[in-house]
This record gives C-alpha cells, structure tokens and sequence, in this order.
C-alpha cells in the first residue's frame, strides 16, 4: 500500500518546480527593469541637484567678492565634475549687483543657470536706519497731524493704542477722535469746547523729531525690470512647405507684405510647424477653425487678431507696431505660451479667455478692456500707460513694471498681484476696482484712489509713493503701510486705512477712518522697523534667485 502512495505522487514536485520556475522568469526580468528605471532616476534627480549646487557656489563666490571689494569680473572654475563659470556687474545703481553663474556637466554637457540680484546693506529698500515711523497710526514728518469732521484714528482691538505723531502740530476738531497718544514737536490743539478724552489718551508737546528713513527704491525698480523680452529673427524670403502634402499644416512661411490667416487660406485647421513673419501686418480672422503656431511669429507692423477661433502661440510673438485682441467668444481660448514683445501699443478686448504664460513687454500703451479671464502668468513691462478698464477679471502672477501712468477704473472683480509693482509715474484708482494680495506697490509720482475701490484688503503690503500727493477719497478702502515721506496724504468721504500712513503732512476729514493693526509695530521689513548690523551675506543681501531663467 505505501508503494503505491508513493507512486502516485512520483513527478510532481519536479511539476510544481517547473511552475514555479516558469512564474519567476516571467515575473523577476519585470521587477528588475522598474528597479532599474528607479535608479536611474534617482540618479538624474542627484545628478540635477549636483549640477544646482555647483551653479549656486558660484554665486556664494561673487557675494565673498563683493564683500572684499571685487565690484565686477568673471571666474571659472570645476567642482563636482562641472566646470562653473561666473560673472557679475553693477546693475541699475553702483550698490545693486548682478550675477550670472552657469554650471556644465563634464559628463553629458547639460547645464544650470541662476541669475541672481544682489544689494548691499547699507542701500536696501527698508532698512534701520531713521525712526521707527510704523509704530504709529499717522505721523508727518515736516508738517501737521489734522482731523476735521468725524474723523479718527483708533487701534484695532484695544483702547488707547493708536498713537500719531507730527514733526509739527497735532490739530483736532471738536468731533474727530483720537483713540490714542498724540505727539508732537510742536502743539496738540483741540477746540476749547471739546472734552479732551474724546481726542486722545494722552498728550506730549515739544517732542523730539521723527527722522525719517532713508528709503531706496532701486532694489525693487531693478526687481521689477528684469525681465527677458522676446526675440524674433528677422524675415527671410516667402517660402512654405507641406502645402500640398498636408493641407493645413505649414512649415516655415516668411511673406514680404500682409498675411491673412483665415479667410483667403486653404480650410483650417491651421499649423504652422516653424516660424512664420510677414514685413507688415498679419490678421488672423474669424473662421471658427482652431491656428496654432509652434515656432516664432513675427509682424513687421500690426497683428490683429479677431474672430472666435482657438489660438495657440506656442513659441515668441514679436510686434513691430500693435498687437490688437478684439472680438471672440467667452468659451475659445487665446494662449501665448512664449514671451511677447509689442513695440507699440497692446490692446486686449473681446469676450475671449486670454492667457499669457511668460513675459509681456509693451513699448507704448497697455490697454485692457473687454471681458473673458485674463492672466498675466509671468512679468510685465510697459513702456507707456497702463489702463485696465471695463469689467474683465484680470490676474498678474509675477511683477509689473510701468514707465508711465498705472490707472485702473470702472471694475467690478479684484485684481491679484502675485509681484513687485513699480510705476514710474502716477497710479489712479477708481470705480469699483480692488487689489489683493501682499505685493509691494511704488509710485514714483503721486497716487490717487477713489470711488469704492479698495486696496489689498486680505493682505498690509508696504506701498511707497515719491510724489507729492495722496489722496484717499469717497468709499475707498486701503489696507497697506503707507510711505509717502515727501507727500501731503489727504482721507476725504467715508475712506477708511486699515494700516499707517507715513507722509510729509496728513489730513482727515469726512468719516475717514484709519484703523491700526498693532502688528505693524512688530514688523521688520517696513522703513525704519528694521533691526541693525549685517547678514551673513558678507553685507550683500540676496534680491532676486532664478533658476534656469
């Protein structure tokens, strides 16, 4: 009987062996090819960040250089199997440095680059230097403190917390309020009717000065303008390819004089595989049939683009005179992948979705009007005005740099400024216009805000205006660190500050209300606020850090 048990159960270990064996040759070469595209990518991933830190020690190289004098020059050297090349020079002003540090594999060749914006210490844009001017609500550093009408100046959450000061006097009328402790080098003045603790908690005359702080804009004017504009080659002779292969797919089409894409070309869809440049003007019009453009385009004059069709610009758009949104519907998308520079005015209206994913540098005016989502993903620069009008919701990612006027009326959505804003000439806002997000605001000219428009209300940015004027007036509302050292700063209607106001003179009147947070008394990177001696920079500090920019 045991013989015949065993057998019975002769050959199939050697089957279960077999089964096993064949289940492991499937499975094992399949475990062993994920494990080695894992290594090779951990490998890639470490390989990138080698090649990061390279290019970063060159910019750790400048700033000891900088520190020992070294003011411009260039340097090579290798470190980790890349060999680091890196220059530096004074940018915009002889205390704010440029570095450029590029890092190449000796292995494979592939690189990194940081460019980086450097400043020195004793030349940031807030620094130590002078008093601490934010510790109050409202101070005026050559002249008086005044509140007319109803007006007062309280502190958020607390009693007695809003102190004012003035290089000056400190003049209350019989209904404004003063919710805290007034100082001033000269007289506290309030009516003789008036009963003295609806003005003030306390009083001190003769007080010693506010020096004011030594405020330089040029680290954020150099923030802002750093940007790459787009490059286009210049046109050649007309040609194309694919014609008749493919009909509505083109290669390389140059044409001496206008283009029209749309209405007299073959049926679209269009694509365009290379670059495409016409010595005049290019239109695209409507004809409800998606272009797209994967290389350069270029209008040696005007690119009008109306219609409803779908545009994609995947690569750099270049614009000798206008560039002109109009027309197109709510639901067609009209994207700039690459950089666009317009060297005259640029002109966005319509009902279409516009996206710009990099920079926009616009000789003249930048006009915004129309309706349809519009973001600004990367940097702006305009060379002229820039006017956003009519009800279009509107988003700017990155920094704004404006040679001109800034004016923003007769809107009905927040704008979000995701950078450094910096007008060279005046900002005017009005209407139902708002501004979020924490962004630093500078106008080299004066600023005006009105109607119901409202200023960063989720957010207290620090906005600096170098004018003469500020005036906050009707139903505006403002939530900032207003610096304004040589302006008289005037609140009118029912405008409310939720922040401080620092200027020259300041003046309330109406139901103006300034409200201050005492956070701001903490706050170090306001003028005046911040703490003495250096970085450990080597008395340079790091502005701006780009990756493979």
């Amino acid at each position: 009987m045991l013989k015949k048990v065993i057998s019975d159960e002769s050959g199939r270990t050697l089957a279960w062996t077999l089964i096993i064996m064949s289940i492991g040759a499937l499975l094992i070469p399949t475990f062993l090819s994920h494990a080695s595209t894992i290594l090779l990518a951990a490998r890639a991933t470490e390989e990138g960040l080698r090649e990061l830190y390279a290019a970063d020690s060159g910019v750790e190289y400048v700033l000891l250089q900088l520190k020992n004098g070294v003011l411009e020059g260039q340097q090579g050297y290798g470190i980790n199997n890349r060999y680091v090349e890196v220059t530096w020079r004074v940018y915009i002003s002889p205390t704010t440095y440029v570095i450029t540090s590029v890092a190449t594999s000796l292995i494979d060749g592939s690189s990194t680059t940081i460019v980086s914006h450097v400043g020195s210490v004793e030349s940031e844009t807030v620094e130590s230097s002078g008093s601490p001017v934010f510790e109050y609500a409202v101070a005026s550093l050559d002249g008086d403190v005044t509140l007319d009408g109803s007006s007062k100046v309280e502190a958020e959450g607390t009693d007695c917390g809003a102190k004012a000061h003035a290089n000056g006097n400190i003049v209350l009328d019989w209904s404004t309020k003063m919710d805290g402790i007034a100082n001033a080098t000269g007289t506290v003045d309030i009516p003789e009717w008036g009963y003295p603790p609806d003005f003030y908690c306390e009083e001190h005359e003769g007080v010693d000065r506010l020096v004011p702080p030594e405020v330089s804009t040029s680290t954020y004017k150099a923030e802002a303008q750093d940007v790459q504009c787009a490059q286009c080659a210049a046109c050649g002779d007309y040609t194309h390819t694919n014609w008749d292969e493919d009909p509505g797919t083109y290669g390389r089409v140059h044409a001496s004089g206008w283009m029209n894409i749309g209405s007299w070309w073959p049926t679209g869809p269009y694509q365009f595989t290379d670059t495409v440049c016409a010595g005049t003007d290019i239109d695209i019009v409507g004809n409800e049939r998606e272009v797209i453009f994967n290389g350069s385009v270029k209008a040696g004059q005007d690119l009008n683009i109306t219609g409803s069709e779908a545009i994609t610009f995947k690569g750099p758009v270049c614009v000798g005179q206008d560039l002109e949104i109009s027309s197109g519907s709510g639901d067609v998308m009209l994207v700039f992948e690459g950089p666009v520079k317009v060297e005259g005015n640029l002109y966005i209206g319509g009902a279409r979705p516009v996206t710009f994913k990099s920079t926009v540098c616009v000789g003249q005016l930048l006009e915004v009007g129309g309706s349809g989502d519009l973001v600004f993903e990367g940097p702006v620069q305009v060379g002229g005005n820039l006017d956003i009008g009519g009800g279009r919701p509107t988003a700017f990612d990155d920094t704004i740099y404006v040679e001109g006027d800034m004016i923003v009326t007769n809107y009905g959505e927040n704008i979000p400024l995701g950078g450094t804003v910096y007008v060279c000439g005046n900002i005017v806002m009005g209407g139902d216009v708002g501004f979020e997000g924490g962004a630093t605001i500078v106008a080299e000219g004066n600023v005006t805000v009105g109607g119901s428009a409202k200023l960063n209300l989720d957010d207290i940015p620090l906005f600096i205006s170098l004018g003469d004027s500020v005036g906050f007036s009707g139903a505006a509302w403002v939530s900032a660190a207003v610096y304004a050292p040589y302006a008289n700063i005037t609140l009118s209607g029912s405008s409310k500050v939720y922040g401080a106001l620092v200027g020259k003179a300041v003046s309330m009147d109406g139901a103006a209300i300034v409200e201050y947070p005492l956070e701001l008394a903490s706050r170090v990177d306001l003028p005046g606020m911040g703490d003495e001696g250096g970085d450990e920079g080597g008395g340079m500090e790091v502005m701006t850090y780009n990756v493979n920019p």
